[in-house]
Order: C-alpha cells, then sequence, then structure tokens
C-alpha cells in the first residue's frame, strides 16, 4: 500500500513539474521572441500580452496541479504528520516542510521551462533560417525572461503550496494518528 502511494505521488509530483516546464517554456520563448520582434515592429504590445496570458493561464493551471498534489499527499502522509506533532513538531516546522516540497517542485519545473524555452527559441531560430532560406540575425536570448519565467514558476508553487502547508500544520495529532 505505502509502496503504491509513493509511487502515485511521484506521478502527481512529475505531471505538476511538467505543467510547470510548459508554462515556464512558453514564457521564455515567448517573452524573447516578442522582445525581438518588438525591436522589429512597432505596436506589437497587444501580441506581447496576449501571448503571456496565454503562458500565465498555463502556469495557473500548474499551480492548480501543486496544491492538488500537495493535498494528495497531505491526506497520504497524514500519519507521519501526527507522528511530528506528537513528538513536538512546532506548526512552523511543518508548514516549512511542505513548503520546501512545493518549493522544490516549482524550482525544478521552471529550471526545465527555461531550458526548453531556450531549445525552443532555438529551434525557432533553426526554422527561421532554413525554411525562409536567410541569414537571419540570431534571436538574442532575453535574460530577464529566463529570470521572470523561473521567478513566476517559484512564486506561484510557494502560493499554490501554502493552503496545503497550513492544512498539515493544524491537522490534531489523536485524528492524525488513527488514520490509516
Amino acid at each position: 500500500m505505502a509502496v503504491r502511494s509513493l509511487k502515485r505521488r511521484k506521478v502527481r509530483t512529475a505531471l505538476t513539474a511538467l505543467g510547470i516546464v510548459i508554462g515556464v517554456a512558453a514564457i521564455v520563448s515567448l517573452k524573447t521572441l516578442c522582445d525581438f520582434v518588438e525591436s522589429e515592429v512597432q505596436g506589437i504590445e497587444l501580441v506581447t500580452m496576449f501571448l503571456l496570458s496565454i503562458a500565465g493561464i498555463s502556469l495557473l493551471v500548474a499551480g492548480l496541479g501543486i496544491m492538488n498534489t500537495m493535498l494528495m499527499s497531505v491526506i497520504e502522509r497524514k500519519r507521519e504528520i501526527g507522528v511530528l506533532k506528537a513528538i513536538g513538531a512546532s506548526k512552523a516546522r511543518i508548514i516549512y516542510a511542505f513548503m520546501v516540497e512545493s518549493g522544490l517542485v516549482g524550482a525544478i519545473g521552471g529550471v526545465g521551462g527555461c531550458i526548453l524555452g531556450i531549445l525552443l527559441l532555438s529551434l525557432v531560430q533553426f526554422a527561421v533560417t532554413t525554411y525562409l532560406r536567410t541569414t537571419a540575425d540570431p534571436i538574442p536570448l532575453s535574460p530577464n525572461a529566463v529570470i521572470l519565467g523561473f521567478l513566476f514558476a517559484l512564486i506561484s508553487a510557494t502560493i499554490f503550496g501554502l493552503y496545503p502547508s497550513w492544512k498539515a500544520s493544524t491537522l490534531r495529532p489523536v485524528e492524525a494518528l488513527r488514520y490509516e
């Protein structure tokens, strides 16, 4: 039972991190492309905002996935939480443990998304030079886009991890130890 529970938790965490990767990749690649196109063509702000809003929605969905994953983790680890509370762990310590877990999921997804965004940007550059048969200048990678994407993933993971962390810290030890 515990092995199956651990496997499910790993799968949910991997799917949540994948959602963050996709959102951050969209932010990095779209923001960099829009910055490049904006320098070439004036009046592209509307398109930039539209594309960034799509990336933001995907990160919102990934954040809800983090919340779901963390809530399921709290339910599956109720007995552990009960033992920790019974031996004297404070609410802050339990909140800290769950916040670190959600932050790690966000950081892993953010790094993966930045890497995927950079690869996607290289693929667009390759497609433009190959299929249009031009020698276009390379699209400069926007460090602001990479930082923005990573921070957005980290902040959204932290925000969406607050409620499950609080819920875990407010469990009563007697009820948690009774849970099977």
